[in-house]
């Protein structure tokens, strides 16, 4: 039972750096104007590598299982671009690192995609266009 607490606490303050960090993040938004951050993310994926690294990002998956997931689907790209990719990904808010349970360094959308739909434009096509 001691471990189990232990683990408990762990993860109670792994919750909290992140918690942190997206705080941190919507903080900088509100110096960063609007159409810098949606210009900034449009040229990020308006690259067809970063956008389909972008796209494999689907729920929480560490870089090794971005980059079989991309293969899995015949996009060739080795490992080292995946990790710069992600890297850069990350430095415009698009994604951020979440606990991965020793299994490597795993990610996941921020709440970005959920505002502005990045996903569902890149799936279905469209432009990465705004007014």
């Amino acid at each position: 039972m001691p471990e189990s607490d232990e683990f408990f606490k762990e993860f109670k303050r792994l919750q909290y750096k992140v918690d942190a960090m997206e705080y941190t993040l919507r903080l900088s938004l509100q110096a960063i104007p609007p159409y810098a951050l949606l210009q900034r993310a449009t040229e990020v994926l308006g690259r067809p590598k970063r956008a389909n690294i972008f796209l494999a990002v689907d729920g929480v998956r560490i870089e090794k299982e971005i980059h079989a997931h991309l293969a899995s689907t015949g996009i060739s790209t080795s490992l080292p671009t995946i990790c710069r990719a992600l890297k850069e990904l990350e430095t415009v808010g698009l994604i951020k690192p979440v606990p991965a349970n020793g299994r490597g360094k795993a990610y996941a959308k921020t709440f970005l995609d959920q505002i502005f739909d990045f996903t569902g434009k890149l799936q279905r096509g469209e432009p990465l266009e705004w007014q």
